[in-house]
């Protein structure tokens, strides 16, 4: 096996510490022997230096292209955080995983060059013009192989970097690829709003699928395109949501001044505003949720985030002309049968008083979830009941809607939540359409 280059460096010191004992002792038969041995301990200290600067330069190039690769890991990471919206994320934390990954890979760095500004020197500091006596040769073999070791140790060093910055660096990338899969993951579980319209819908679709294994160099403009289309889709339900209002204000002549232009008037039962299959509300009733809801629901949501969840807004006050257009479309997919048991007839949809919201995904996992789980035990504290709960279609008229809540208050909440009952068992009431 050949010798090791730290290997050929100790025998090389050991010769030449030979030579000059050997000389100082007059132990060698004859002066031409000794002025052989001294240059052969000088031409092997220089090969010696030749291959610890050929490895130490090697190691180098390794540490560069790493560095290389390390810098732009951090860049891709730093313009994803940069854009990112942590709200459109299935799971915030990933936010700070990649922060702290990229903060300990700069650190990292700065600390290779630290110590690469120190270690600098010129590379032909330590070889000078040839020695011509038996000293010279012996003493200049003795310096070389010094600088050789300490290129030899240069170059483990490097190494040693290299490995922890590579080590890094994928930390670094698998950090940015969980962000991406964290808002992809949001995206997907997350639908367009009802009223965005199929342009806006597509687009948004499109946005959240381009996040599936997005190339983390490619991570903040996909980012950035799937945030500004969620924020397209809402603005396009809005202006639907607007539309809708204003063609059905033209439509109809203004009320009187009794409120009862289509014959129906508010009910409240015990205090409750009561808006179900029996019970309905005038189509001009409601103009957005509620500032008591709307306070609530601010409560709410900060004590859940102390917790590590994250609730929001996914749909909240509804117009009548809001409604109908929504019913409408499910009766025309589904038939009036399946459409009545979860969605509303306009005039009838809870969405109408105000005291109303639907939470994050409008879909029954998200009774499973960790947010669902917390909002079911905890929702009556700040006010609201989970309005339809699982195994009570036949009370309630509708399906199990474990995101959809009814602000009752604090107090009367408390009492519906500690009875085990539905509102309608509650009150003693009907909910179906006459």
């Amino acid at each position: 096996m050949p010798a090791r280059p730290l290997d050929r460096i100790v025998g090389a010191v050991c010769l030449a510490a030979l030579i000059v004992t050997s000389t100082a002792a007059g132990v060698r038969s004859t002066e031409a022997g000794a002025d052989a041995a001294a240059l052969a301990s000088y031409d092997d200290a220089v090969v010696v230096l030749a291959d610890a600067r050929t490895d130490a330069d090697l190691a180098s190039a390794e540490l560069d292209d790493t560095r290389a690769d390390a810098a732009n890991a951090a860049d891709a990471a730093a313009a994803a955080l940069d854009v990112v919206d942590p709200e459109l994320l299935d799971d915030t934390a990933t936010v700070e995983a990649l922060e702290a990954a990229r903060d300990e890979l700069a650190t990292a760095d700065e600390v290779i060059d630290g110590y690469l500004a120190e270690t600098a020197s010129d590379p032909d500091d330590d070889l000078g013009a040839a020695p011509d006596t038996r000293d010279e040769h012996a003493s200049a073999a003795v310096r070389l192989i010094v600088r050789a070791g300490v290129l030899d140790t240069a170059a483990g060093t490097m190494r040693d970097f290299d490995a922890s910055l590579a080590s890094l660096t994928v930390a670094v990338e698998t950090a940015t690829r969980e962000l991406a899969a964290s808002a992809h993951a949001h995206g997907t579980a997350t639908d367009a709003p009802e009223l965005a319209g199929d342009e806006a819908t597509d687009a948004y679709t499109a946005a959240v699928e381009a996040l599936y294994g997005v190339a983390a160099s490619d991570l903040a403009p996909a980012l950035t395109a799937y945030q500004d289309a969620w924020a397209d889709a809402v603005s396009a339900h809005e202006a639907a949501e607007e539309e809708a209002a204003r063609a059905a204000a033209e439509a109809s002549a203004p009320p009187p001044a009794a409120n009862t232009s289509d014959g129906v008037q508010p009910t409240y039962i015990r205090g409750i505003l009561v808006v179900n299959k029996t019970y309905g509300l005038p189509s001009w009733y409601g103009n957005g949720l509620t500032a008591e809801t709307v306070n609530a629901f601010e409560r709410m949501r900060a004590e859940a985030a102390a917790s590590g969840l994250d609730l929001y807004i996914s749909s909240g006050f509804r117009s009548y002309a809001t409604q109908a257009s929504i019913y409408n479309r499910y009766v025309a997919n589904e038939g009036v049968a399946a459409a009545d048991r979860h969605s509303a007839r306009p005039g009838h949809s809870e969405h109408q008083t105000g005291l109303t919201i639907d939470l994050n995904t409008i879909t029954t996992a998200f009774g499973y979830t960790a947010e669902g789980r917390w909002v079911a035990a905890n929702a009556h504290r700040f006010g609201f009941i989970v309005r339809y709960p699982e195994h009570k279609e036949a009370v309630t008229g509708y399906v199990w809607e474990p995101w959809h809540l009814r602000y009752l208050g604090v107090g009367v909440a408390g009492d519906v939540y500690a009875s085990g009952l539905t509102l309608e068992e509650y009150l003693g009431i009907t909910s179906a359409y006459q």
